[in-house]
Protein backbone atom coordinates (compact mmCIF):
# COMPACT_ATOMS: atom_id res chain seq x y z
CA UNK A 1 0.00 0.00 0.00
CA UNK A 2 1.40 3.93 -0.19
CA UNK A 3 2.50 5.59 2.55
CA UNK A 4 -0.21 8.08 3.88
CA UNK A 5 0.34 11.48 4.02
CA UNK A 6 1.45 12.64 6.82
CA UNK A 7 -0.98 15.20 8.99
CA UNK A 8 0.97 18.39 9.83
CA UNK A 9 1.46 21.54 11.19
CA UNK A 10 1.71 23.81 8.68
CA UNK A 11 4.16 27.60 8.99
CA UNK A 12 5.06 29.83 6.63
CA UNK A 13 8.08 28.28 5.57
CA UNK A 14 9.47 29.95 2.54
CA UNK A 15 8.94 28.74 -0.97
CA UNK A 16 12.28 27.86 -3.18
CA UNK A 17 10.89 28.59 -6.95
CA UNK A 18 13.49 29.74 -9.75
CA UNK A 19 13.99 33.71 -9.70
CA UNK A 20 12.08 34.11 -12.79
CA UNK A 21 9.31 32.59 -10.82
CA UNK A 22 9.64 34.57 -8.03
CA UNK A 23 7.46 37.53 -7.30
CA UNK A 24 9.40 41.04 -7.36
CA UNK A 25 8.56 42.18 -3.71
CA UNK A 26 10.52 38.23 -2.63
CA UNK A 27 13.13 39.81 -4.03
CA UNK A 28 14.02 43.03 -3.04
CA UNK A 29 15.78 44.03 -0.09
CA UNK A 30 13.76 46.08 2.98
CA UNK A 31 13.25 49.56 2.28
CA UNK A 32 14.74 52.81 4.26
CA UNK A 33 11.21 53.32 5.22
CA UNK A 34 11.18 50.02 8.05
CA UNK A 35 14.49 52.12 9.64
CA UNK A 36 13.22 53.16 13.15
CA UNK A 37 14.02 57.32 13.96
CA UNK A 38 17.44 56.35 15.57
CA UNK A 39 18.65 54.42 13.24
CA UNK A 40 17.37 56.63 10.21
CA UNK A 41 19.11 59.64 12.17
CA UNK A 42 22.84 57.30 12.87
CA UNK A 43 22.23 56.33 9.31
CA UNK A 44 21.81 59.73 8.12
CA UNK A 45 24.85 61.10 9.69
CA UNK A 46 27.44 58.24 8.43
CA UNK A 47 26.22 58.91 4.52
CA UNK A 48 26.84 62.25 5.33
CA UNK A 49 30.36 61.49 6.40
CA UNK A 50 30.94 59.22 3.20
CA UNK A 51 29.84 61.97 0.93
CA UNK A 52 32.62 64.11 2.66
CA UNK A 53 35.19 62.04 3.14
CA UNK A 54 35.00 59.28 0.16
CA UNK A 55 37.62 57.26 1.69
CA UNK A 56 37.81 53.68 2.52
CA UNK A 57 36.72 54.17 6.53
CA UNK A 58 33.84 56.30 6.39
CA UNK A 59 32.59 53.80 3.24
CA UNK A 60 32.80 50.52 5.49
CA UNK A 61 31.09 52.14 7.97
CA UNK A 62 28.29 53.38 5.82
CA UNK A 63 28.18 49.66 4.21
CA UNK A 64 28.10 47.95 8.03
CA UNK A 65 25.34 50.40 8.57
CA UNK A 66 23.74 49.74 5.42
CA UNK A 67 23.82 45.45 6.09
CA UNK A 68 20.31 45.33 7.73
CA UNK A 69 19.32 45.63 3.76
CA UNK A 70 18.79 49.47 3.18
CA UNK A 71 19.10 50.92 -0.44
CA UNK A 72 20.72 54.25 -1.55
CA UNK A 73 22.81 55.25 -4.29
CA UNK A 74 25.00 56.58 -1.77
CA UNK A 75 25.40 52.92 -0.49
CA UNK A 76 26.06 51.62 -3.96
CA UNK A 77 28.56 53.93 -4.25
CA UNK A 78 30.55 53.26 -1.50
CA UNK A 79 30.46 49.56 -2.63
CA UNK A 80 31.63 50.59 -5.52
CA UNK A 81 34.14 52.62 -4.09
CA UNK A 82 36.01 49.71 -1.89
CA UNK A 83 35.41 46.94 -4.66
CA UNK A 84 37.35 49.13 -7.17
CA UNK A 85 40.18 50.36 -4.02
CA UNK A 86 43.67 48.51 -4.12
CA UNK A 87 44.32 46.36 -0.89
CA UNK A 88 40.92 46.41 0.66
CA UNK A 89 40.83 43.55 2.43
CA UNK A 90 38.99 40.47 1.18
CA UNK A 91 35.92 40.58 4.38
CA UNK A 92 34.80 44.43 3.07
CA UNK A 93 34.95 43.41 -0.58
CA UNK A 94 32.67 40.46 -0.38
CA UNK A 95 30.33 42.67 2.07
CA UNK A 96 30.14 45.52 -0.69
CA UNK A 97 29.59 43.38 -3.58
CA UNK A 98 26.32 42.32 -1.21
CA UNK A 99 25.44 45.42 -1.28
CA UNK A 100 25.21 45.68 -5.07
CA UNK A 101 22.27 44.88 -6.98
CA UNK A 102 22.64 41.19 -8.63
CA UNK A 103 23.55 40.97 -12.03
CA UNK A 104 20.65 40.72 -14.29
CA UNK A 105 20.27 36.79 -15.36
CA UNK A 106 18.04 35.71 -17.87
CA UNK A 107 16.02 32.10 -17.62
CA UNK A 108 17.88 28.89 -18.21
CA UNK A 109 17.24 27.67 -21.51
CA UNK A 110 14.05 25.08 -21.47
CA UNK A 111 15.92 21.67 -21.76
CA UNK A 112 13.06 18.86 -21.39
CA UNK A 113 12.67 19.77 -17.31
CA UNK A 114 16.44 17.60 -16.95
CA UNK A 115 17.85 19.22 -13.91
CA UNK A 116 21.22 17.84 -15.24
CA UNK A 117 21.28 19.99 -18.13
CA UNK A 118 19.98 23.29 -16.26
CA UNK A 119 22.92 22.61 -13.86
CA UNK A 120 24.78 22.81 -17.03
CA UNK A 121 23.55 26.21 -18.32
CA UNK A 122 23.58 27.36 -14.60
CA UNK A 123 27.33 26.40 -14.12
CA UNK A 124 28.36 28.30 -17.59
CA UNK A 125 26.34 31.73 -16.78
CA UNK A 126 28.24 31.66 -13.19
CA UNK A 127 31.72 31.55 -15.51
CA UNK A 128 30.84 34.34 -16.55
CA UNK A 129 28.81 36.49 -13.63
CA UNK A 130 30.88 34.49 -10.43
CA UNK A 131 29.78 37.33 -8.55
CA UNK A 132 25.94 37.07 -9.40
CA UNK A 133 24.41 35.89 -5.93
CA UNK A 134 21.03 34.68 -7.21
CA UNK A 135 23.47 32.22 -9.86
CA UNK A 136 24.35 30.67 -7.24
CA UNK A 137 21.16 30.36 -5.07
CA UNK A 138 19.79 28.66 -8.66
CA UNK A 139 22.51 26.19 -9.30
CA UNK A 140 22.42 25.48 -5.57
CA UNK A 141 18.26 24.61 -5.85
CA UNK A 142 19.01 22.58 -9.17
CA UNK A 143 21.56 20.96 -7.43
CA UNK A 144 19.62 20.38 -4.55
CA UNK A 145 16.70 18.38 -6.76
CA UNK A 146 18.84 15.55 -7.60
CA UNK A 147 19.82 15.24 -4.17
CA UNK A 148 23.13 16.61 -4.31
CA UNK A 149 22.62 18.75 -0.79
CA UNK A 150 26.84 19.40 -0.69
CA UNK A 151 27.53 20.44 -3.83
CA UNK A 152 24.30 23.01 -3.27
CA UNK A 153 25.46 24.30 0.26
CA UNK A 154 28.62 24.94 -1.45
CA UNK A 155 26.38 27.04 -3.22
CA UNK A 156 24.36 28.83 -1.33
CA UNK A 157 27.44 29.64 1.40
CA UNK A 158 29.21 31.78 -1.42
CA UNK A 159 25.65 33.45 -2.32
CA UNK A 160 25.26 34.62 1.92
CA UNK A 161 29.11 35.53 1.23
CA UNK A 162 28.10 37.62 -1.68
CA UNK A 163 25.05 39.18 -0.38
CA UNK A 164 24.61 38.30 3.27
CA UNK A 165 21.78 40.74 3.84
CA UNK A 166 19.89 40.23 0.49
CA UNK A 167 15.77 39.45 1.29
CA UNK A 168 16.09 36.36 -1.71
CA UNK A 169 19.56 34.62 -0.92
CA UNK A 170 18.45 34.41 3.30
CA UNK A 171 15.27 32.76 2.89
CA UNK A 172 16.31 30.65 0.03
CA UNK A 173 18.90 29.62 2.24
CA UNK A 174 16.31 29.26 5.13
CA UNK A 175 14.51 26.90 3.21
CA UNK A 176 17.88 24.92 2.19
CA UNK A 177 18.35 24.20 5.91
CA UNK A 178 14.34 23.42 6.49
CA UNK A 179 15.40 20.17 3.94
CA UNK A 180 18.04 19.39 5.73
CA UNK A 181 16.99 19.25 8.99
CA UNK A 182 19.33 22.04 10.23
CA UNK A 183 17.60 24.91 10.68
CA UNK A 184 19.70 26.86 13.61
CA UNK A 185 22.40 28.15 11.51
CA UNK A 186 19.82 29.98 9.32
CA UNK A 187 17.87 31.00 12.38
CA UNK A 188 20.72 32.83 14.46
CA UNK A 189 21.92 34.60 10.48
CA UNK A 190 18.34 35.87 10.17
CA UNK A 191 17.94 37.47 13.36
CA UNK A 192 19.81 40.53 12.82
CA UNK A 193 17.62 41.42 10.04
CA UNK A 194 14.25 40.30 11.00
CA UNK A 195 13.00 43.42 12.92
CA UNK A 196 13.96 45.32 9.55
CA UNK A 197 12.52 43.26 6.89
CA UNK A 198 8.90 41.71 6.73
CA UNK A 199 9.96 39.12 4.45
CA UNK A 200 12.89 37.84 6.65
CA UNK A 201 10.84 38.18 9.83
CA UNK A 202 8.33 35.94 8.78
CA UNK A 203 10.67 33.72 7.72
CA UNK A 204 12.55 33.58 11.08
CA UNK A 205 9.10 33.22 13.13
CA UNK A 206 8.17 30.16 11.33
CA UNK A 207 11.37 28.92 11.45
CA UNK A 208 11.51 29.16 15.43
CA UNK A 209 8.42 27.73 15.19
CA UNK A 210 9.10 24.62 13.32
CA UNK A 211 12.19 23.73 15.79
CA UNK A 212 10.28 24.85 18.98
CA UNK A 213 12.66 27.56 19.97
CA UNK A 214 11.42 31.13 21.01
CA UNK A 215 11.32 34.50 19.23
CA UNK A 216 14.10 36.33 20.02
CA UNK A 217 13.23 39.98 20.25
CA UNK A 218 9.42 39.17 19.19
CA UNK A 219 8.36 42.67 20.19
CA UNK A 220 10.08 44.65 17.32
CA UNK A 221 9.04 42.31 15.26
CA UNK A 222 5.38 43.24 16.37
CA UNK A 223 5.95 46.82 15.99
CA UNK A 224 7.56 45.97 12.30
CA UNK A 225 3.86 44.33 11.47
CA UNK A 226 2.44 47.10 12.72
CA UNK A 227 4.66 50.11 10.71
CA UNK A 228 4.33 48.18 7.55
CA UNK A 229 1.84 49.79 5.52
CA UNK A 230 1.77 47.57 1.98
CA UNK A 231 -0.21 44.76 2.36
CA UNK A 232 1.91 42.40 0.19
CA UNK A 233 4.73 42.89 2.59
CA UNK A 234 3.24 42.18 5.71
CA UNK A 235 0.96 39.33 4.75
CA UNK A 236 3.41 36.39 5.21
CA UNK A 237 4.69 38.21 8.44
CA UNK A 238 1.27 38.51 10.06
CA UNK A 239 0.52 35.04 9.06
CA UNK A 240 3.01 33.70 10.71
CA UNK A 241 2.81 35.36 13.34
CA UNK A 242 -0.93 34.41 13.86
CA UNK A 243 0.46 30.87 13.41
CA UNK A 244 2.71 31.32 16.26
CA UNK A 245 0.05 33.02 18.29
CA UNK A 246 -2.33 30.08 17.48
CA UNK A 247 -0.17 27.81 19.42
CA UNK A 248 0.66 29.90 22.11
CA UNK A 249 -2.73 32.02 23.46
CA UNK A 250 -5.68 30.06 21.04
CA UNK A 251 -7.19 31.06 17.68
CA UNK A 252 -8.88 33.93 19.13
CA UNK A 253 -5.97 36.58 19.51
CA UNK A 254 -4.54 34.49 16.21
CA UNK A 255 -7.62 35.57 14.32
CA UNK A 256 -6.65 39.05 14.12
CA UNK A 257 -3.14 38.81 12.15
CA UNK A 258 -5.04 35.94 10.20
CA UNK A 259 -7.53 38.83 8.48
CA UNK A 260 -4.32 41.13 7.70
CA UNK A 261 -2.76 38.44 6.06
CA UNK A 262 -5.99 37.57 4.22
CA UNK A 263 -5.67 41.30 2.36
CA UNK A 264 -2.84 40.68 -0.27
CA UNK A 265 -1.81 37.23 0.41
CA UNK A 266 1.09 35.68 -2.12
CA UNK A 267 0.08 31.79 -2.64
CA UNK A 268 2.24 30.83 0.39
CA UNK A 269 0.15 32.46 2.19
CA UNK A 270 -2.86 31.51 0.68
CA UNK A 271 -2.24 27.71 1.38
CA UNK A 272 -1.75 28.72 5.28
CA UNK A 273 -4.75 30.17 5.18
CA UNK A 274 -6.91 27.44 3.28
CA UNK A 275 -4.75 25.00 6.19
CA UNK A 276 -6.24 27.03 8.93
CA UNK A 277 -9.91 26.98 7.66
CA UNK A 278 -9.62 23.11 7.11
CA UNK A 279 -8.52 22.74 10.68
CA UNK A 280 -9.36 25.92 13.00
CA UNK A 281 -12.25 27.65 11.07
CA UNK A 282 -10.31 30.28 9.91
CA UNK A 283 -12.64 31.87 6.86
CA UNK A 284 -11.15 31.60 3.34
CA UNK A 285 -12.34 33.02 0.23
CA UNK A 286 -12.64 30.45 -2.14
CA UNK A 287 -11.06 32.91 -5.21
CA UNK A 288 -8.13 32.98 -3.57
CA UNK A 289 -7.40 29.56 -4.98
CA UNK A 290 -7.20 31.25 -8.61
CA UNK A 291 -4.02 32.92 -7.54
CA UNK A 292 -1.07 32.41 -9.70
CA UNK A 293 0.96 29.49 -8.63
CA UNK A 294 -1.59 28.63 -5.66
CA UNK A 295 -1.04 24.80 -6.51
CA UNK A 296 -0.52 23.60 -2.66
CA UNK A 297 -4.10 25.18 -1.83
CA UNK A 298 -5.64 23.96 -5.21
CA UNK A 299 -4.17 20.05 -4.64
CA UNK A 300 -5.86 20.27 -1.15
CA UNK A 301 -9.25 21.72 -1.92
CA UNK A 302 -9.40 19.23 -5.02
CA UNK A 303 -8.97 16.55 -2.51
CA UNK A 304 -11.56 18.06 -0.12
CA UNK A 305 -14.26 18.04 -2.97
CA UNK A 306 -13.20 14.34 -4.19
CA UNK A 307 -11.77 15.99 -7.37
CA UNK A 308 -9.01 13.10 -7.54
CA UNK A 309 -7.58 14.34 -11.30
CA UNK A 310 -7.12 18.16 -10.21
CA UNK A 311 -5.42 17.34 -6.99
CA UNK A 312 -2.62 15.00 -8.70
CA UNK A 313 -2.26 18.05 -11.63
CA UNK A 314 -2.27 20.23 -8.77
CA UNK A 315 0.33 18.19 -7.26
CA UNK A 316 2.32 17.76 -10.08
CA UNK A 317 2.52 21.75 -10.86
CA UNK A 318 3.71 22.54 -7.04
CA UNK A 319 6.29 19.51 -7.33
CA UNK A 320 7.99 21.57 -10.23
CA UNK A 321 7.71 24.51 -8.70
CA UNK A 322 9.56 22.48 -5.98
CA UNK A 323 10.95 20.02 -7.33
CA UNK A 324 12.43 19.25 -3.50
CA UNK A 325 9.99 19.33 -1.63
CA UNK A 326 8.75 15.93 -0.15
CA UNK A 327 5.03 16.43 0.47
CA UNK A 328 3.62 17.19 -3.10
CA UNK A 329 5.17 13.68 -4.01
CA UNK A 330 4.06 12.15 -0.82
CA UNK A 331 0.45 13.53 -1.44
CA UNK A 332 0.25 13.63 -5.44
CA UNK A 333 1.36 9.20 -4.99
CA UNK A 334 -0.84 8.99 -2.83
CA UNK A 335 -4.23 10.36 -4.59
CA UNK A 336 -2.54 8.88 -8.09
CA UNK A 337 -2.76 5.38 -6.14
CA UNK A 338 -5.18 4.60 -3.63
CA UNK A 339 -8.09 7.33 -4.99
CA UNK A 340 -7.56 6.90 -8.59
CA UNK A 341 -5.67 3.69 -9.32
CA UNK A 342 -2.79 5.46 -11.97
CA UNK A 343 0.53 3.75 -10.91
CA UNK A 344 2.76 5.24 -13.68
CA UNK A 345 1.61 8.68 -12.04
CA UNK A 346 2.25 7.34 -9.01
CA UNK A 347 5.67 5.84 -9.62
CA UNK A 348 6.33 9.63 -11.48
CA UNK A 349 5.63 11.53 -8.02
CA UNK A 350 7.70 8.94 -6.21
CA UNK A 351 10.59 8.80 -8.85
CA UNK A 352 10.98 12.59 -8.46
CA UNK A 353 10.16 12.70 -4.53
CA UNK A 354 13.56 9.94 -4.01
CA UNK A 355 15.88 12.35 -7.06
CA UNK A 356 16.13 15.21 -3.86
CA UNK A 357 15.07 12.83 -0.79
CA UNK A 358 17.04 9.30 -1.90
CA UNK A 359 16.88 7.98 1.46
CA UNK A 360 12.91 8.28 2.39
CA UNK A 361 11.86 5.13 3.73
CA UNK A 362 8.31 6.44 2.51
CA UNK A 363 9.27 7.20 -0.78
CA UNK A 364 10.93 3.94 -1.41
CA UNK A 365 7.75 2.08 -0.28
CA UNK A 366 5.62 3.99 -2.25
CA UNK A 367 7.68 3.18 -5.27
CA UNK A 368 7.95 -0.56 -4.73
CA UNK A 369 4.17 -0.69 -4.60
CA UNK A 370 3.66 1.26 -7.22
CA UNK A 371 5.99 -1.22 -9.36
CA UNK A 372 4.32 -4.41 -7.68
CA UNK A 373 0.96 -3.00 -8.98
CA UNK A 374 2.82 -2.43 -12.39
CA UNK A 375 4.20 -6.06 -12.56
CA UNK A 376 7.79 -5.40 -12.22
CA UNK A 377 7.96 -7.51 -8.84
CA UNK A 378 12.22 -7.48 -9.18
CA UNK A 379 12.64 -4.27 -8.95
CA UNK A 380 9.81 -3.85 -6.55
CA UNK A 381 11.73 -6.35 -3.79
CA UNK A 382 14.78 -4.26 -4.38
CA UNK A 383 13.20 -0.67 -3.34
CA UNK A 384 11.63 -2.75 -0.35
CA UNK A 385 14.98 -4.10 0.77
CA UNK A 386 16.48 -0.82 0.96
CA UNK A 387 13.80 0.86 2.80
CA UNK A 388 13.59 -2.11 5.14
CA UNK A 389 17.77 -1.45 5.57
CA UNK A 390 17.14 1.98 6.31
CA UNK A 391 14.32 1.36 9.05
CA UNK A 392 14.69 2.59 12.37
CA UNK A 393 13.68 1.39 15.63
CA UNK A 394 11.01 4.17 16.38
CA UNK A 395 9.35 4.40 12.94
CA UNK A 396 6.78 1.92 13.79
CA UNK A 397 3.90 3.57 10.91
CA UNK A 398 6.45 2.97 8.69
CA UNK A 399 7.32 -0.53 9.78
CA UNK A 400 3.36 -1.46 9.46
CA UNK A 401 3.09 0.29 5.97
CA UNK A 402 6.31 -1.48 4.71
CA UNK A 403 4.86 -5.31 6.22
CA UNK A 404 1.87 -4.08 4.03
CA UNK A 405 3.63 -3.00 0.92
CA UNK A 406 5.94 -7.08 1.41
CA UNK A 407 2.48 -8.87 2.22
CA UNK A 408 1.22 -7.03 -1.55
CA UNK A 409 4.42 -8.83 -3.00
CA UNK A 410 4.20 -12.21 -1.27
CA UNK A 411 0.80 -12.53 -3.04
CA UNK A 412 1.62 -11.79 -6.50
CA UNK A 413 4.34 -13.81 -5.46
CA UNK A 414 2.30 -16.87 -4.74
CA UNK A 415 3.01 -16.93 -1.24
CA UNK A 416 -0.37 -16.57 0.05
CA UNK A 417 -0.49 -17.35 3.93
CA UNK A 418 2.81 -15.39 4.66
CA UNK A 419 1.25 -12.46 2.51
CA UNK A 420 -2.01 -12.41 4.65
CA UNK A 421 0.15 -12.47 7.90
CA UNK A 422 1.76 -9.43 7.01
CA UNK A 423 -1.50 -7.66 6.06
CA UNK A 424 -3.16 -8.89 9.14
CA UNK A 425 0.71 -7.52 11.48
CA UNK A 426 -0.40 -4.12 9.60
CA UNK A 427 -3.53 -4.14 11.02
CA UNK A 428 -2.89 -4.94 14.75
CA UNK A 429 0.13 -2.41 14.25
CA UNK A 430 -2.24 0.27 12.86
CA UNK A 431 -4.83 -0.38 15.63
CA UNK A 432 -2.03 -0.17 18.46
CA UNK A 433 -0.97 2.85 16.65
CA UNK A 434 -4.93 4.38 16.84
CA UNK A 435 -4.65 5.01 13.22
CA UNK A 436 -7.84 4.73 11.93
CA UNK A 437 -7.12 5.37 8.31
CA UNK A 438 -3.77 3.61 8.07
CA UNK A 439 -6.39 0.66 9.29
CA UNK A 440 -8.69 0.45 6.98
CA UNK A 441 -7.15 0.74 4.07
CA UNK A 442 -4.91 -1.93 4.88
CA UNK A 443 -7.67 -3.86 5.50
CA UNK A 444 -8.94 -3.22 2.19
CA UNK A 445 -5.97 -4.11 0.30
CA UNK A 446 -5.84 -7.37 1.96
CA UNK A 447 -9.18 -7.83 0.99
CA UNK A 448 -8.55 -6.89 -2.58
CA UNK A 449 -6.01 -9.80 -2.66
CA UNK A 450 -8.03 -12.61 -1.06
CA UNK A 451 -10.45 -11.30 -3.54
CA UNK A 452 -8.22 -11.29 -6.23
CA UNK A 453 -7.32 -15.06 -6.02
CA UNK A 454 -11.30 -16.04 -5.38
CA UNK A 455 -11.24 -16.47 -1.38
CA UNK A 456 -13.82 -14.57 0.31
CA UNK A 457 -12.84 -11.24 2.19
CA UNK A 458 -10.82 -11.78 5.47
CA UNK A 459 -12.84 -11.64 8.64
CA UNK A 460 -16.34 -9.93 7.82
CA UNK A 461 -18.74 -10.84 4.81
CA UNK A 462 -19.51 -9.18 1.91
CA UNK A 463 -22.64 -7.67 3.30
CA UNK A 464 -20.79 -6.33 6.66
CA UNK A 465 -18.06 -4.97 4.38
CA UNK A 466 -20.66 -2.69 2.45
CA UNK A 467 -22.56 -1.57 5.37
CA UNK A 468 -19.45 -0.27 7.20
CA UNK A 469 -17.58 1.32 4.51
CA UNK A 470 -20.62 2.88 2.79
CA UNK A 471 -21.24 4.40 6.12
CA UNK A 472 -20.63 6.78 8.82
CA UNK A 473 -17.99 5.01 10.81
CA UNK A 474 -15.52 4.40 7.60
CA UNK A 475 -12.75 6.81 7.02
CA UNK A 476 -13.43 9.18 3.93
CA UNK A 477 -10.63 8.16 1.84
CA UNK A 478 -11.36 4.73 2.68
CA UNK A 479 -15.00 4.69 1.49
CA UNK A 480 -13.14 5.72 -2.18
CA UNK A 481 -10.56 3.08 -1.88
CA UNK A 482 -14.06 0.56 -1.14
CA UNK A 483 -15.82 2.07 -3.90
CA UNK A 484 -13.05 1.85 -6.76
CA UNK A 485 -11.02 -1.52 -6.01
CA UNK A 486 -13.34 -3.80 -3.68
CA UNK A 487 -16.59 -3.00 -4.55
CA UNK A 488 -16.19 -4.79 -8.17
CA UNK A 489 -14.93 -7.67 -6.83
CA UNK A 490 -17.87 -7.90 -4.40
CA UNK A 491 -20.34 -7.60 -7.12
CA UNK A 492 -18.86 -9.67 -9.54
CA UNK A 493 -18.83 -12.73 -6.50
CA UNK A 494 -22.44 -11.80 -5.86
CA UNK A 495 -23.45 -12.55 -9.65
CA UNK A 496 -21.42 -15.48 -9.68
CA UNK A 497 -23.36 -16.63 -6.71
CA UNK A 498 -19.67 -17.09 -4.63
CA UNK A 499 -19.95 -17.63 -0.60
CA UNK A 500 -19.99 -14.40 0.85
CA UNK A 501 -18.73 -15.33 3.96
CA UNK A 502 -15.49 -14.37 5.70
CA UNK A 503 -12.84 -16.32 7.47
CA UNK A 504 -10.81 -15.88 10.48
CA UNK A 505 -11.89 -14.07 13.75
CA UNK A 506 -13.78 -10.86 13.66
CA UNK A 507 -11.01 -8.12 13.78
CA UNK A 508 -12.32 -4.25 14.68
CA UNK A 509 -12.10 -1.68 11.92
CA UNK A 510 -12.75 1.24 13.22
CA UNK A 511 -10.41 2.51 15.63
CA UNK A 512 -12.04 4.69 18.94
CA UNK A 513 -9.95 6.72 20.98
CA UNK A 514 -9.17 5.59 23.85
Amino acid sequence: MHELPKDIRRRLIPRWRRVKDTPNEELTSAKPSVMSSEFQSEFKELKDEWLARKDVLSASELLYAAALGYEEEAVRQAAHFVIETPGVSAGLKRLAMGRLPPVPQSSPPPVDHKQTFEIRALKSKLVEQPRNAHAHIELARAYVSVGLNDKAKHHVRIAIELAPVNRFVLRTAARFDVHRGRVARSIKALENVAPHDPWVAATLVALADLSGTSVKRIKPIRELLDRTTNPVEKSELAAALGTLELKDAGIRKARKYFQVSAVSPNENVVAQLFWLSKNFGVNFDQKLLERSEAFEARAQSSADANDWTSAVEACFRWLENEPFAIRPAFEGGYIASEMLGDFKAALEFAHRGLASNPKDIGLMNNLAFALIMEDDLIKSKEWLDRAKHLLAGDHERERAVLQATEGLLLYRQGNVFEAAEHYTSTIKAARGLKNEKLLQIAYLHFCYEELRIGHAPPFWSSDELTKFFTGDDANKDAKVVFQRMVLPMLVARQKYGLIGAGYGAPLPIWVRPT
